[in-house]
């Protein structure tokens, strides 16, 4: 084993591109897989870090029916008088927002969507000294603020948050602007999300933040002996079902909706490169093979790319938790980091090796029945007749791709509003990208030779080198494959890009075309930011001169799981805008208290025209009469929208995130927002027309696209990696026919032309069949996107993608094709030729 093991080593290190190229191909399969998981991790160490922190020994808490204020006060002694219940500590957590003074160091990035703004999103914790039991060191003296329940002076601040802020930092409140000025420091909450936590009574958090005998949440601390799954099912059964007990520990359920939806796609993704990745590393294991075929190095190579394709996931999953992290921040107000642990390390070493042995095990096959008597000698021949080009395959695979968006078109009819559409569109939608790869890679070698006989009786390097993709029509397919793909998901992502804009604009344009957006929160995800508009800001609004009318409207996350959570819209305005998939959207109906659902919840909840929908409050369950499925896009489909009265009867008064300013007869939009800057009512008030609105949300919604952009870079790596691996090992399965070429006058000149005309063609046939598979690709997510988000964008193809990055590509494969073709020209003949 020992000697085995050098004699690996020895080869691994005197072949150190070969050794480089089989570690980069395994890494590309591995680090989208491991991506997934360090993501995954961090999420739910994150949670845990926060809940380390605010929870200390309580390991279980109890929240209502909203994420929001959502246990009424009664609630708390319900929790005290359960048997088991050792303390019960009462805290509100509002998301709230700090404006940095004039002296606060250099300005974070925008978060309200305002030009040049630095406010940035903070943990606002009320406490009182019931919360003893989780920090024991809390100050509950006689006179205290937390002994006496005051509602008046500023909060505690973390030393970092006060550095970030400076000192004259401004907390924004749903009743104004608290100063910060001469605020007490406490170092420890430095460790609290990163320091963006301030601390007050609670007392004061319920009459800032509109929690008006209302709390977030109870901190439950068991009595000694008293078992914690036994005292949780106690608590489920005080407390009622509309109300939630979970642990400590537990994610918000409004957090993981945008982890729950990008992990299974990574994951779909993760396959697809672990797949191409296994291709490359067959790649590499055959040269080793053509120039040795005597050491069996596979699994080392695989260990060396599992582990680095692990600090690639690493780099991925940067990315993506930044997006997670600025949603949760103003969700919950728990930014996520990526938490590394040895787990991904020890998953990539695994999947490495796996993918290495597992590709190399159908050239250990061929190496088991080679000829020894011929290998000893150095005259192993080599077949060189071209294989058949598999048209038949081919059009059987473009035949299931567009039968895939047939199927598709079904799964997204309608919104799918039924659970097996939901099934049938997964299914669609991965089986049609899968049809589509294999036909381009099916496709690309005819299309080669196409190009051959086009080119008969023209330059002699070129036609070598297109005779080349002809007759190893396997390796063209993975060359064409890879570009194809890196073109694809460009072409991909940015359609959707330009889908989701022109969807936003057309709706904020539609919908509030006569409307002035006015708002201190962002334009989107500001669900349960605190920061609303103070009611005396409000008043001075509706009394300008040029305003003639404002509408005024609230969202409510309600539910305490992931799969239980419900978006309750409110609203003033006499405006239904989304398509009715069934049921109708009568507006005399609807002013009845007869909602409108979205068709995300209508297939979870089996709900129709007529249905009865349950929805938990603070003080019960409520069923509401349903008279239509519609199109609203908010919560991923999960939503209900009611008249604005009838959400405050069931929810309690909501503070005004935003409201619509209609301008009077003769003022413009224009002239009324120059009217509202120039009274300067409050000096964290957004002003926005709707082409503004529309532009900053769809500015906010594409930095969602960023992990798939980060895909899309890595994908070109991969392009890079397939290139370069299968022109070397083209390199050396030909060596004779090369030195043979060179023998007769080929000059290295032309032997270099060759090889770079070969991975040039191939480039351009990947980019123009990969083109042509993502339109497939993109027609089959844009029918079945529907069932995801709840809204159906416009079919939008982003052209000019295909000439950027294709461009790229071709340039990276040119890159790629570099060494090989460097070699092929001072290939030795009489070494090639020696024995021949």
């Amino acid at each position: 084993m020992r000697l085995f093991l050098l004699l690996n080593l020895r080869r691994l290190v005197r072949q150190p591109v070969r050794t480089v190229l089989g570690a980069v191909a395994a890494a590309a399969g591995v680090a989208l897989v491991v991506s997934v998981a360090v993501t995954t991790t961090s999420v739910s160490r994150s949670f845990a870090d926060f809940a380390s922190h605010v929870a200390g020994p309580a390991p279980l808490r109890v929240v209502g029916a909203t994420s929001r204020g959502g246990l009424d006060e009664s609630v708390l002694s319900t929790v005290e008088r359960t048997p088991g219940v050792g303390a019960a500590v009462p805290m509100v957590q509002a998301v709230t927002l700090a404006d940095p003074g004039p002296g606060a160091p250099g300005g974070t990035r925008t978060v309200t969507g305002q030009t040049g703004s630095s406010v940035q999103p903070v943990l606002a914790v009320g406490i009182d000294c019931r919360a003893q039991p989780l920090v024991p060191s809390l100050p509950c003296g006689a006179g205290s603020a937390l002994a006496t329940g005051t509602t008046t002076g500023p909060p505690t601040l973390s030393a970092a948050l006060l550095r970030r802020l400076g000192p004259d930092g401004v907390l924004l409140t749903d009743d104004g602007r608290l100063p910060l000025r001469g605020a007490p420091v406490v170092s420890r909450l430095d460790a609290v999300v990163g320091g963006q936590v301030v601390v007050m009574p609670l007392a004061q958090s319920q009459a800032l933040f509109g929690r008006s005998h209302r709390l977030d949440v109870v901190y439950v601390v068991p009595s000694a002996g008293t078992h914690v799954e036994t005292l949780k099912q106690r608590l489920s059964a005080a407390v009622g079902p509309w109300n939630g007990v979970l642990r400590s520990t537990d994610p918000p359920p409004a957090a993981t909706v945008v982890l729950g939806g990008l992990v299974p796609l990574f994951g779909l993704m993760g396959l697809f490169a672990l797949a191409i990745g296994a291709v490359l590393v067959y790649d590499v294991i055959a040269i080793s093979l053509e120039e040795r075929r005597l050491d069996l190095e596979a699994g080392l190579m695989g260990l060396a790319g599992g582990l680095l394709g692990t600090v690639g996931g690493v780099a991925l999953a940067g990315p993506v938790t930044a997006g997670l992290s600025d949603f949760t921040r103003r969700t919950v107000g728990i930014a996520v980091t990526v938490h590394v642990t040895p787990a991904p390390f020890a998953v990539g070493a695994a999947l490495g090796v796996g993918l290495a042995v597992a590709a190399a095990w159908f050239s250990a096959r061929r190496a088991l029945r080679m000829d020894v008597a011929a290998e000893l000698s150095n005259r192993g021949l080599r077949d060189e007749t071209a294989p058949r080009v598999r048209w038949r395959r081919g059009a059987l695979c473009l035949g299931l791709g567009l039968a895939g968006v047939a199927l598709s078109w079904v799964a997204g009819f309608h919104g799918g509003m039924y659970t097996w559409q939901s099934h049938l569109g997964s299914v669609a939608l991965l089986g049609t990208s899968t049809a589509f790869a294999l036909a381009v890679a099916l496709a690309a070698p005819g299309v080669a030779l196409w190009v051959l006989r086009l080119w008969r009786g023209r330059n002699a390097s070129v036609g070598l080198g297109l005779a080349n993709l002809v007759r190893n029509p396997g390796r063209t397919s993975v060359m064409a494959v890879a570009v194809g793909s890196a073109v694809a998901i460009a072409f991909v992502v940015a359609s959707f890009d330009l889908s989701i804009h022109d969807a936003i604009t057309s709706a904020i344009t539609r919908t509030r075309n006569q409307s002035l957006r006015v708002s201190t929160t962002p334009p989107n995800n500001a669900l349960d930011i605190d920061a609303r508009i103070p009611p005396a800001v409000l008043t001075s609004l509706r009394h300008l001169p040029g305003v003639a009318g404002l509408e005024s409207g609230a969202v409510v996350g309600s539910g305490h799981t992931s799969s239980g959570l419900i978006g309750v819209e409110g609203q003033d305005d006499q405006n239904l805008p989304f398509d009715v998939v069934s049921g109708t959207k009568d507006l005399s109906a609807f002013d009845r208290g007869q909602v409108l659902v979205g068709v995300g919840l209508a297939r979870r909840l089996h709900l129709r025209a007529g249905s009865q929908l349950a929805l938990d409050t603070p003080t019960g369950t409520v069923r509401v009469p349903v008279q239509g499925v519609w199109l609203n896009g908010d919560f991923a489909g999960g939503v209900v929208n009611m008249p604005m009265s009838m959400l405050t009867a069931l929810y309690g008064p909501q503070p005004a995130g935003e409201v619509a300013l209609r301008p009077g007869p003769g003022v413009t939009l224009d002239q009324l927002a120059r009217e509202v800057t120039a009274a300067k009512l409050d000096p964290d008030l957004q002003v926005q027309t709707p082409t503004e609105l529309a532009s900053s949300v769809s500015t906010d919604v594409r930095s969602q696209l960023a992990p798939f952009w980060a895909l899309q870079r890595g994908l070109l790596l991969v392009a890079f990696v397939a290139v370069l691996s299968t022109l070397l090992l083209v390199g050396a399965q030909r060596r004779r026919e090369l030195g043979l070429l060179a023998a007769v006058g080929m000059r290295p000149s032309e032997l270099f032309r060759m090889v770079m005309s070969e991975a040039a063609v191939v480039a351009v046939i990947g980019v123009a069949l990969g083109a042509l598979g993502a339109i497939g690709q993109y027609e089959a997510s844009h029918e079945v996107i529907p069932i995801f988000i709840g809204y159906k964008d416009p079919f939008r193809l982003a052209g000019g993608t295909v000439v950027v990055y294709g461009v790229l590509v071709t340039l990276v494969v040119l890159i790629a094709a570099a060494l090989p073709a460097w070699r092929t020209s001072r290939l030795e003949v009489a070494a090639s030729l020696r024995y021949e």
